[in-house]
């Protein structure tokens, strides 16, 4: 986007409305087939993240700043799935349980920088707001 070695934009929205497929199909109410359907706001479209990433040194430093989910950075491991539904994997707890850390799909304004000395080693640090709406219902409040 803006000519820059290295440098990437990237966003997620996700749809975030409409009813449970398992109450409507299944008869089920406890575990979910998909996302949490009403989890962030029975919105249309709901903004998970919204920022600049740059790479450095070969892919050693990477630097990471704007509307960020903190869970995609801290509070994650491997272990964890990668699927977003509520039936098999759910979101990780260290962080959500603090009033003023949102859960995804919840994000706050931040930034972090990696530097990887190794291929098999980083360092990490980061800095959030605290900011308990995590955008609204919707996401798109950056307030």
């Amino acid at each position: 986007m803006l000519d820059l070695p290295g440098f990437a934009v990237h966003s997620v929205v996700v749809q975030g409305n409409g009813r449970s497929l398992c109450r409507d199909y299944l008869g089920d109410r406890l575990d979910a087939v998909q996302e949490i359907y009403c989890g962030r706001g029975n919105v249309l479209a709901h903004l998970v993240d919204l920022y600049g990433e740059q790479t450095l040194a070969d892919g050693r430093i990477d630097i990471a700043a704007g509307w960020l989910p903190v869970g995609t950075y801290f509070a994650t491991s491997p272990i964890y799935c990668d699927f977003i539904n509520a039936a098999i994997c759910g979101n990780p707890y260290p962080l959500p349980l603090s009033a003023s850390e949102p859960a995804w799909p919840q994000a706050t304004w931040g930034g972090q920088i990696r530097y990887m000395p190794s291929p098999c080693a980083y360092v990490m640090a980061g800095l959030f707001a605290a900011s308990p709406t995590g955008g609204g219902p919707s996401g798109w409040n950056f307030g």
